[in-house]
C-alpha cells in the first residue's frame, strides 16, 4: 500500500513539474516576444507628426526683398561717362535714348551688359540701394517706432538687381495683437516707401518675404508681381508663417539638419553649390543663383556670349545636378512666410508704398516627435 501511495504521490509531482516547465517555457517565450517587438519598435524609430494651427498673438517681421530688372535702376549719366564704348554699341547718346532701347529691346540691352562688366562694375553704374529706398518705417505697438533698426543689403537674381529690408537682424521685431483685434480692421505695422523716380522706367517689379537674416534662395519662393503701370500705388501685403521640424536619421523623415554644415538652410547650401562649382569648372557664377553685388567676376551671361545655346544649357545642367544631388534631402527645420493676397489702391504722390498687415490667420505648424 505504502508503495502504491507514493508512486501516486510521484506521479502527481512530476505532472505539476511538467505544468510549471510549460507555463515557465510559455512564459519565457512571451517574455522574448515581447523584447523582441520593444527591440524592433526601437530600432525603427517610429515618430508622431503634429499639426498645430493657431493664430500668434505676435507677428514676427520677415525680411522684404523687391527686384528690379537692373537696366531699369543703371545711371545713364554714368554710363555713358564710363563705358563709351558700349553706348555707342547700343547707339546711347542720352538718357531719352537708353529708355526709349530699353522698351524696345531690354534683352539686347541685358544681354550687352551683363556679358562685357563684373558684377561690381555694373553695381557701380546703379543708382544707389539708399536713394532707391526713401524711408523704412517699423511700428512695435509694444514700444515705438523701430525704423532705426534696419539694414538696406542687395544682391543680384539673374538680370534682376534685388534690395533687401532687414529690421531683425539684431533680434526679432515682433508686434503685439490684443484678442480684440483679432475682430477689428487690420492693422499695418511695417512700410517701405520706394521713390517712384525708379519705377516709372519698367512696368512691374517682384516681391517676396523671407525668414530674418537670410536670402530668397528658394528654388519655390513665391513671388508677386506687382504692376506699376497707371501707378503709383500703395501695396498692402497679406501674409502667414509656415514652421516645419523634423526628425534627423534614424528617423524615417530622412531630414538634414544643413546648420550642422555651417549653412542657413538646404536652399542656401544648395545655392552656394550652384556657385561655387560653376565658378570652378565655368569661371562664372550660376545664372538663377542668389549672387553678392560686389564680386568681381562675371554673370553668366558672359557664358552664354562665347558658347551656342545647347551648350550653355548642357553646361549649366551639369552643375545644376551636381549641387541637386548634394543637397537632396530635406531640411530638419523650415520656417517660411507665404504671402496670401494683396491689395493695392491709387497714391497720388512720388512715393511706391510697400505696407505689411499682422497676421490674422491661422499659422500652420509641423513637427515631428519620437513615438
Amino acid at each position: 500500500m505504502n508503495k502504491m501511495a507514493s508512486k501516486r504521490k510521484w506521479s502527481i509531482v512530476s505532472r505539476l513539474m511538467t505544468i510549471e516547465n510549460i507555463l515557465y517555457l510559455l512564459c519565457g517565450l512571451c517574455c522574448l516576444y515581447q523584447i523582441k517587438f520593444i527591440v524592433i519598435k526601437y530600432l525603427s524609430f517610429d515618430y508622431i507628426t503634429r499639426i498645430h494651427s493657431f493664430v500668434p498673438d505676435r507677428t514676427p517681421l520677415p525680411d522684404l526683398v523687391f527686384c528690379i530688372r537692373f537696366i531699369e535702376l543703371i545711371n545713364v549719366t554714368k554710363f555713358i561717362s564710363n563705358y563709351p564704348d558700349l553706348t555707342r554699341t547700343l547707339n546711347v547718346t542720352n538718357e531719352h535714348d537708353y529708355i526709349h532701347l530699353i522698351r524696345s529691346s531690354p534683352d539686347r540691352v541685358t544681354d550687352l551688359i551683363s556679358s562685357s562688366l563684373t558684377i561690381k562694375q555694373l553695381t557701380q553704374l546703379l543708382y544707389p540701394k539708399e536713394q532707391i529706398i526713401n524711408k523704412i518705417t517699423v511700428i512695435d505697438r509694444d514700444s515705438k517706432s523701430e525704423s532705426d533698426l534696419c539694414l538696406i543689403k542687395s544682391f543680384y537674381i539673374s538680370i534682376s538687381f534685388c534690395i533687401l529690408t532687414a529690421c531683425s537682424y539684431r533680434g526679432q521685431v515682433s508686434t503685439n495683437i490684443s484678442m480684440s483685434d483679432h475682430h477689428s480692421a487690420a492693422i499695418p505695422f511695417f512700410m517701405v516707401e520706394i521713390n517712384n523716380k525708379y519705377l516709372d522706367i519698367g512696368q512691374s517689379f517682384g516681391l517676396t518675404l523671407v525668414p530674418p537674416n537670410t536670402l530668397p534662395w528658394e528654388k519655390d519662393q513665391r513671388w508677386l508681381d506687382l504692376d506699376t503701370m497707371s501707378g503709383p500705388y500703395t501695396f498692402t501685403i497679406i501674409f502667414t508663417m509656415f514652421l516645419q521640424s523634423l526628425l534627423p536619421p534614424p528617423y524615417q523623415s530622412q531630414c538634414h539638419n544643413y546648420r550642422d554644415d555651417g549653412h542657413v538652410s538646404q536652399a542656401e547650401a544648395r545655392n552656394d553649390c550652384l556657385n561655387r562649382h560653376s565658378l570652378s569648372e565655368l569661371g562664372v557664377n550660376f545664372d538663377s543663383a542668389v549672387i553678392a553685388d560686389n564680386l568681381d567676376q562675371y554673370f553668366a551671361r558672359k557664358l552664354l556670349a562665347n558658347n551656342s545655346q545647347s551648350k550653355f544649357v548642357k553646361l549649366i545642367s551639369r552643375v545644376a545636378d551636381s549641387c541637386i544631388q548634394l543637397t537632396s534631402k530635406i531640411d530638419c527645420s523650415f520656417i517660411s512666410y507665404p504671402i496670401q493676397e494683396y491689395d493695392k489702391f491709387y497714391t497720388g504722390s512720388n512715393m511706391t508704398y510697400i505696407v505689411l498687415e499682422q497676421i490674422r490667420e491661422p499659422v500652420f505648424t509641423v513637427s515631428v516627435e519620437p513615438q
